[in-house]
């Protein structure tokens, strides 16, 4: 248990340092639980048990969610950062007669 709470506060403590901020680790780690559920929810659809070589595809499972995650928060952030400058160039009234009936 303790390995598993000294293993999450470092993994926040990476992404933290990664992305600058306090709140994007908390994102990305809110999907892990529900890869969790939806892996253990298909095991128990399938009939199939909990055993080595599905603990080992969950753990693969969690990898795959946690970059997925890591790469949609880069890319909102990105993006954001790109339309934000554009947005307020657009919001300027125009200073040209384009926009003007004459």
């Amino acid at each position: 248990m303790f390995a598993l709470l000294l293993a999450v506060v470092i993994v926040y403590m990476v992404l933290a340092s990664q992305f600058n901020s306090l709140i994007h680790p908390f994102t990305i780690m809110l999907a892990l639980p529900l890869a969790i559920v939806g892996a253990l929810g298909g095991l128990l659809i399938a009939g199939k048990t909990l055993n080595f070589l599905s603990m080992i595809g969950i753990i693969l499972l969690m990898g795959l969610v946690t970059k997925n995650s890591i790469l949609l928060i880069d890319f909102t952030n990105v993006l954001g950062s790109a339309v934000c400058p554009a947005t307020r160039r657009s919001a300027r009234p125009a200073r040209s007669g384009c926009g003007r009936s004459s």
